[in-house]
């Protein structure tokens, strides 16, 4: 399911080089394993289809979404647009595994992210 990965990968890449090492701030827990969310989280069907690798590039996203409302920047108009919950225009921007697995990443941010920075992200 990788077709379309490709400019997400590269900008995640230039995100993980960079940004690595920068913490993720007390609202999510040191110990959270953004790879188990993704596993756990994942709708039967779409598991179905998805493959380690892919479930893997999920848990990616995840940590660029909780590291995006940390403060960093995501470099991505994919994960711009689902931290300002425009949801349409995720979509149009995602690739084959992201459109899958959008459920996930808004569960992430019904579930773990703080109301507050919810909100101050939702009108930029």
């Amino acid at each position: 399911m990788s077709k379309g990965m490709g400019k997400n990968i590269k900008d995640f890449n230039k995100f993980k080089m960079n940004e690595d090492n920068l913490p993720i701030k007390e609202w999510l827990p040191s110990d959270f394993n953004f790879r188990e969310y993704a596993d756990n989280n994942m709708p039967m069907l779409a598991k179905k289809v998805l493959t380690n690798k892919d479930i893997d590039h999920v848990a990616h996203i995840l940590e660029m979404l909780a590291k995006s409302y940390s403060g960093v920047p995501s470099h991505d108009e994919f994960v711009d647009y689902v931290l300002a919950e425009k949801f349409d225009k995720a979509l149009m921007e995602a690739d084959d595994v992201n459109r899958i697995a959008i459920w996930v990443y808004i569960l992430f941010q019904i579930n773990k992210v703080p109301i507050t920075l919810r909100e101050k992200y939702r009108h930029s």
